[in-house]
């Protein structure tokens, strides 16, 4: 006879069943210290020795056994719903527009303002702020 190879991961119990089906009588059970342990249904089965092989029926079948896990903890049933953080505004401040019709009588007046640098087509832009004539004015 022949033990199967797929024996791993199921119940001691289901595979006690199984080899008993398959005409095996004597079977024992050797705990996670390698020593033999009482059949317990719901221990796991590690591994069979000789799984894959070719043993007499009256061959004793050692299967490798251990605890199964322990469940994991109940969660709790309720569920608070999510809620999405509102974006938090940009950690930069962008310094506020000048008015429609400013006028800085120099750079000291534009930055004061929060308005340089002051580039051309901008309301407050003046060529006496634009020392190199580039289009911007009060730049650093």
């Amino acid at each position: 006879m022949t033990i199967p190879l797929d024996l791993a991961g199921r119940t001691a119990s289901k595979v006690d069943s199984e080899l008993r089906a398959l005409g095996f009588t004597l079977i024992k059970y050797l705990g996670p210290e390698g020593k033999e342990v009482s059949l317990d249904p719901s221990w796991i089965v590690v591994s069979v020795v000789g799984a894959g092989g070719a043993m007499r029926p009256d061959t004793a079948v050692y299967i490798k056994v251990d605890k199964p896990a322990p469940p994991p903890p109940k969660t709790s049933t309720k569920t608070t719903p999510k809620t999405t953080p509102k974006p938090l505004p940009p950690k930069t401040q962008q310094p506020a527009a000048p008015p429609k019709a400013a006028y800085y009588a120099n750079c000291s007046a534009a930055r004061a303002a929060g308005a340089a640098p002051v580039y051309r087509g901008q309301p407050g832009y003046g060529r006496h702020l634009d020392r190199d004539g580039d289009g911007v004015g009060c730049e650093k």
